[in-house]
């Protein structure tokens, strides 16, 4: 990632497709991994983001996801296009 424009390499641009991708299939959510379909608050997102942090250190991941735009049900998953006024 280029830290002073924010985009990525034209080398690593798959990288976080791959990565979504295979979060995607796991079968539910994990302790490190939260999907969420509509906006929360700031205040939620931080929550998130605290517990996501913690479970995925207790866990021995080096990662926590909350990934939007994304609801699952069953196993079965859908992808929510969202903008900024989704609530």
């Amino acid at each position: 990632m280029d830290f002073k424009t924010g985009s990525l390499s034209p080398v690593n641009d798959a990288y976080p497709k791959k990565i979504l991708c295979e979060l995607v299939s796991l079968p539910s959510e994990k302790e490190f991994l939260e999907f969420k379909s509509n906006y929360c608050s700031s205040q939620e997102i931080g929550e998130y983001i605290s517990a996501l942090s913690n479970s995925a250190c207790l866990n021995n991941k080096s990662h926590g996801y909350l990934i939007f735009g994304i609801e699952k049900d069953g196993g079965a998953e859908e992808v929510i296009l969202m903008n900024k006024n989704n609530q």
